[in-house]
């Protein structure tokens, strides 16, 4: 393979990166249906309620959370979690979600954002199973 062969696909690559990066900053940026799509990684906690119900031959109710307030005081775990580079988002089944605050380089810590929203009668639990 030639040199030139090597630079001009490199060159496409690196614009295709560019590309991907630039949707990836819009979809943390904008709330819109096509761009509330565009993440980093999704975290699906969905069947986790499941999972505990089995587990523990228990209910658990109130484990999970359905209004759109803030993330963080122990309320209740939304069923999906998707982090950028901005922030990080609870979302329901339905779609409705909530962010938390937008930073530049928010961390990516799944395990704390859980325990922060798991309600306090799951918490040991939820961290002995994680």
């Amino acid at each position: 393979m030639r040199g030139e062969h090597c630079v001009a696909g490199a060159s496409i690559l690196t614009a295709i990166a560019v590309i991907l990066m630039v949707f990836a900053n819009i979809g943390q940026l904008s709330s819109g249906v096509v761009t509330n799509g565009i993440y980093w990684a999704e975290l699906n906690v969905e069947a986790y309620g499941s999972g505990l119900k089995a587990a523990t031959k228990k209910d658990v109710p109130g484990l999970y959370y359905s209004l759109n307030k803030p993330m963080g005081n122990s309320t209740g775990l939304r069923q999906y979690y998707r982090y950028g580079i901005y922030n990080a988002c609870g979302y329901q089944k339905g779609g409705a979600g909530v962010c938390n605050s937008t930073i530049f380089g928010y961390p990516f810590e799944p395990l704390n954002q859980i325990l922060a929203d798991t309600p306090k009668d799951f918490k040991k639990k939820t961290f002995d199973v994680i």
